[in-house]
């Protein structure tokens, strides 16, 4: 499925939470885990806390190499030029869990999406990255083609990591009638095609909620899901506020990893990086 995990650490404990997820993934996907960071941003005494933490650590499948990337136009765009350079290579970052948006995913992570379109395995800081993959995949919708992009990647990476997928979208709460064929046909259907596209069986629901990313991430917690897959829209607003309010709170507050995916139609509008991105729900 993948050829190599990279993981960027920048010498914080926050960062080096994602190594746990991409130690897994690697020996899931039978690759090479690389771990990176930017040396004109960190500085040698980086370098040093990152060789101590590798020593230290007590890894599930082959130890990891470590990359170190100059970075004159920013941490950002070298790790992005580094990510696309490798065939069949997945990208897992962590965020740092401070307020919302891009703060809560870090400048660095959400411009990397920004330039790349993704998919990125975000570990957000709830993530219990000492916890075994589990066998759900949750992949939100929200009636529009950008959202229903992420459908073929959830299918593939369903396929390939062993998750049988459920699709959902949010409504506004209210009375519910059973049967409401019309509530549920939209998910139902995106559901279907999934199945008959991947030969594979997918759950589908409709949750109801205020708060799409409060429905989200309960949701997933109700079923353990081991990922939960996002794309992301652009519709303008504040230059350096890549992610909306969603995607931040489903980072937040969810217990396993969620991968964000830009559509290829939005990864150069506005010269090559949208502005506020919300994602479906």
């Amino acid at each position: 499925m993948f050829n190599r995990i990279i993981v960027p650490v920048d010498g914080s404990h926050a960062s080096w939470r994602a190594t746990s997820v991409g130690d897994r993934l690697a020996v899931t996907c039978e690759a090479d885990l690389e771990l990176v960071y930017v040396e004109s941003r960190l500085g040698d005494p980086v370098k040093d806390w990152i060789d101590g933490q590798m020593e230290d650590t007590t890894w599930t499948g082959s130890p990891p190499t470590l990359t170190v990337l100059d970075g004159p136009q920013g941490a950002a765009q070298a790790i992005a030029d580094h990510f696309t350079s490798v065939n069949g290579a997945m990208l897992v970052i962590a965020s740092n869990g401070r307020g919302r948006s891009e703060v809560v995913l870090g400048s660095v992570m959400a411009d990397v999406l920004s330039l790349t379109a993704g998919p990125l395995i975000v570990v957000g800081p709830n993530v219990d990255v000492t916890a075994e993959p589990k066998g759900e995949l949750l992949v939100s919708v929200d009636g529009s083609d950008l959202s229903e992009t992420a459908l073929g990647l959830a299918g593939a990476w369903g396929i390939g990591l062993h998750l049988r997928p459920w699709v959902v979208s949010v409504a506004e709460p209210g009375p519910v009638v059973a049967g409401d064929a019309s509530e549920s046909g939209y998910v139902a259907r995106a559901a279907h095609q999934l199945s008959a596209r991947t030969g594979r069986d997918t759950e589908f629901e409709v949750l109801h909620d205020d708060h799409p990313a409060r429905a989200i991430t309960q949701f997933a917690e109700s079923l353990d899901a081991g990922l939960i897959v996002m794309a992301t829209h652009g519709r303008g607003g504040l230059a350096r506020l890549r992610l909306g309010s969603v995607a931040a709170d489903v980072v937040r507050h969810a217990r396993c990893p969620v991968v964000l995916m830009r559509p290829p139609e939005l990864l150069f509008e506005h010269g090559g990086a949208t502005t506020t991105d919300t994602v479906d729900a």
